[in-house]
């Protein structure tokens, strides 16, 4: 397959049993070779194309710890920005991340992961503070610095249950028993026997009184 656009590259693939060659040019007139080959940079640096007097040269671009014209030094005097055996990662722009050791965290690995014991209870979501602490966010229904207390709703919103419904607090929840006639979540809805069907199997339901049904089965 060829492809070629105004200035980029000239790609050719040959296919020759099971090997792939390819051919990479630049250029104006696409009329030099990529002087880039796989493998040129090693310890997983990353290989650049400089136009030297119009002409293409290779360069690396060395992760942190290496250096040499190809990455090939291992640098004895890095400052690791990684502390407590952390490992720093190379990002796009010589821009760099901290892979923390078991433990920590932290933009440098500074932090002691006081997150690690999972302190915050009933699926409380742990965030590590500086100083060893750390802070607990609650779902709903739960409170106290490690979410083990639960939230009396029925307290705290004595008007949930409408139509004269009684709040019962449940963990992490509540539930309204409603008086006959009522129904909903909050005992907002006035009840309809048949409205919707509670008949399964293609049962119909057949409305007794305000607050009762029977339900006609099918044959079977």
């Amino acid at each position: 397959m060829d492809t070629l656009q105004s200035n980029e590259a000239y790609r050719r693939e040959f296919v020759n049993g099971s090997e792939e060659l390819q051919l990479m040019l630049e250029g104006e007139y696409c009329q030099h070779k990529n002087p880039c080959t796989e493998g040129y940079c090693l310890n997983g640096g990353k290989c650049t194309m400089i136009t030297i007097a119009r002409v293409p040269q290779r360069g690396c671009v060395c992760p942190l710890g290496y250096s040499g014209v190809r990455c090939e030094l291992n640098d004895n005097n890095f400052d690791n920005p990684c502390t407590n055996g952390g490992k720093s990662l190379l990002l796009p722009n010589n821009q760099y991340k901290c892979q923390c050791a078991h433990g920590w965290t932290g933009q440098h690995c500074e932090q002691e992961d006081t997150c690690l014991s999972s302190p915050c209870a009933n699926g409380g979501i742990c965030y590590t503070l500086p100083n060893r602490e750390f802070t607990c966010t609650c779902p709903p229904g739960y409170h106290g610095s490690r979410c083990l207390n639960d939230t009396d709703e029925c307290v705290s919103f004595p008007s949930l249950c409408k139509n004269e419904g009684v709040c019962l607090n449940t963990p992490g929840s509540y539930r309204c028993n409603c008086q006959p006639g009522f129904t909903g979540l909050h005992c907002e809805m006035i009840y309809v026997p048949c409205f919707p069907s509670p008949c399964l199997n293609g049962g119909t339901c057949r409305q007794m009184t305000d607050t009762t049904y029977v339900c006609h089965c099918l044959p079977g």
